[in-house]
């Protein structure tokens, strides 16, 4: 069972390091789509919550408020919405603190850059069309539906997050594709890969940004036991030989997805 709980933020707008960005913007805490490889569940011990991360969410309800007071005297930069949260899981249907903040950033001038798996970004394409230098990214792992109902069980299939991205292209609206994370055996499937680059260029995604599986120990304990279930007696020897050198697979992703790139004309950038 889901933990929501309402809670009143001191900040909204927070510095960060992350290339592009000058802000983050967080509308919530924690995140019901409990994907098995999420790096943000760090998170959880600095919430007080004893539910495994996925299974809590804390709602900034005052977020709204302290943006319109924040975004007055902040700095010029790009603001990332949903750096360590998915702004569009499901209790943003209740309340709406993603569209109540875009509503506010409506006269903001320095570019904002959105991340999520979800398909109720579409349902604020109308406020997005009005905020001048808006992108929307959407974030895959793999475009292999068997492979993502197993990481991501709980997000629309990856063609149908593909598909978002062509309707909001479609609406004016600036996109891109968060590959990421690259795992090894579940998202380097020439096949899968080449379906991915082929339905990005349909859909029109302005470029495919590329980060690399973090396999810090909680991400790779929760991990292991679904790649050995869709990878068996492959899975773990896959991810023990990625983290003792990460540089050769770097290398070898990097070749191979400049290639589709080149093939398919669609941008594609790193950030290893």
């Amino acid at each position: 069972m889901m933990a929501v709980r309402e809670i009143y933020a001191r900040r909204i707008l927070n510095p960060t390091r992350i290339p592009g960005l000058r802000y983050s913007l967080n509308p919530y805490v924690g995140c019901a789509h409990g994907c098995v490889y999420c790096f943000a569940d760090y998170m959880r011990k600095y919430t007080g919550h004893r539910e495994p991360w996925g299974q809590f969410v804390d709602v900034k309800i005052n977020a709204p408020h302290l943006l319109r007071r924040e975004i007055e005297r902040a700095a010029p930069g790009v603001i990332g919405i949903g750096v360590v949260t998915d702004p569009y899981q499901p209790v943003e249907k209740k309340y709406e603190i993603t569209r109540k903040c875009l509503d506010v950033l409506r006269v903001w001038k320095g570019g904002i850059s959105l991340l999520t798996k979800s398909d109720l970004v579409l349902r604020d394409a109308d406020l997005l069309r009005e905020i001048e230098g808006v992108e929307v990214g959407i974030s895959l792992s793999t475009y292999n539906r068997k492979f993502a109902a197993e990481l991501e069980p709980r997000v629309p299939p990856p063609d149908e997050r593909v598909e978002v991205l062509a309707k909001l292209a479609g609406s004016g609206i600036k996109t891109w594709l968060f590959l990421a994370p690259l795992i090894p055996g579940i998202s380097d499937r020439d096949r899968d890969l080449e379906r991915l680059f082929e339905a990005a260029r349909k859909a029109k995604v302005g470029e495919i940004f590329v980060d690399l599986f973090n396999p810090y120990p909680g991400a790779l304990s929760r991990l292991l036991p679904h790649m050995e279930k869709l990878l068996p007696g492959k899975g773990k020897s896959l991810l023990m030989s990625y983290k003792k050198d990460r540089m050769a697979y770097s290398s070898e992703m990097k070749m191979l997805l400049l290639r589709l790139g080149w093939k398919y004309d669609v941008r594609v950038k790193f950030s290893f």
